[in-house]
């Protein structure tokens, strides 16, 4: 069985951490935060949300262990988070 894991805290580790995003994030806080999301993932794992506050074309993604929240303010936003998402998934 194949597993996705999201792990962003990876993200912050420096040399441990094996994927080169693009483009790079212009800030990124550590944390402990993972998801897993095997093959049948629950329906609302990933929540999208709008903030007029986020700069345009911008996004922030937050991991936690109930899911992935994207806060965008606009539709390019959110492509990049999931274009994000994508790069940081791993099957294992």
């Amino acid at each position: 069985m194949k597993t996705s894991v999201l792990v962003l805290s990876a993200l912050c580790a420096g040399a441990a951490f094996s994927h080169t995003l693009v483009p790079a994030p212009t800030s990124c806080t550590d944390g402990a935060g993972w998801f897993l999301a095997g093959t049948r993932p629950p329906a609302d794992w990933l929540k999208v949300a709008k903030d007029a506050a986020v700069p345009r074309e911008g996004y922030r993604l937050t991991v936690a262990s109930n899911g992935v929240t994207v806060v965008c303010s606009d539709a390019a936003g959110e492509f990049y988070a999931r274009q994000t998402l994508a790069q940081l998934a791993e099957t294992k």
